[in-house]
């Protein structure tokens, strides 16, 4: 079997099972620069990344856009209502995969499908840094390394320089903690899912359901979850 033979099977059977609506036989696996060719092979080929998320992207023009997301829309079974928006992008979730689009104007839109089961091994770790020495081991959670979230506030209010990394505060009454610039759900999930393990496991928490938040689970000591919204996710100690 050749290569790109193999390609097709590994991802029709195990990155996209069921996934309908794709040709398989489309998809470029090799390229070496996916996010210039996405944009400049408009109606062409899907293209494959492995990171931060195994995805696969096309470019359409408006035309052929709408008719290609309402097809996969409708043969994936998602629920088109169960829509989320920000800015110019919209996703769906259903089952193992996200399907997001994004519009950047001048009739040029694309489609990205993603496996939320698989991330890659960079994109789900617990990031550091060296902007602050200051760390904290603290009683009511474990599992990372964390640093000093008013220290970070003062070396870049962004937090760009911070993504990826838990930064604690104290504010009166409120105590959390702040990983901020997890992009995706899905990476968002791994690392919370992280978190359980490290703190009890899945039997000591309760998942909850709130306004605002995505995956969101409580136990004893601490609430977790991400918030879609403002890309990251939040720990909030209980008092």
């Amino acid at each position: 079997m050749s290569e790109s033979k193999k390609d097709i099977v590994l991802a029709r059977n195990l990155l996209f099972p069921k996934l309908k609506a794709v040709d398989f036989h489309s998809i470029e696996f090799n390229s070496s620069n996916p996010q210039e060719d996405i944009y400049s092979d408009v109606d062409g080929k899907w293209y494959y990344t492995q990171y931060p998320m195994v995805s696969i992207t096309k470019s359409f023009t408006d035309l052929t856009f709408n008719q290609k997301i309402s097809e996969l829309l409708t043969e994936n079974n998602f629920d088109q209502n169960n829509l989320k928006v920000r800015g110019q992008s919209s996703s769906w979730q259903e089952g193992d995969f996200t399907i997001q689009t994004n519009s950047t104007g001048n009739n040029l839109n694309t489609i990205t499908i993603t496996n939320d089961n698989y991330a890659h091994a960079e994109a789900i770790k617990f990031k550091e840094t060296d902007l602050t020495n200051k760390t904290y081991n603290l009683d009511w959670i474990i599992g990372f390394k964390i640093f000093d979230g008013a220290e970070m506030i003062l070396i870049d209010n962004t937090f760009l320089k911070a993504t990826g990394v838990p930064l604690y505060f104290k504010e009166d009454s409120r105590t959390y903690i702040l990983i901020p610039y997890v992009d995706h759900l899905s990476i968002a999930k791994h690392l919370i899912n992280k978190i359980i393990d490290a703190n009890g496991g899945k039997e000591s928490f309760e998942e909850l359901n709130a306004g605002g938040w995505d995956y969101i689970f409580e136990c004893e000591k601490f609430v977790v979850g991400y918030l879609s919204e403002h890309l990251m996710v939040r720990i909030n100690k209980l008092s």
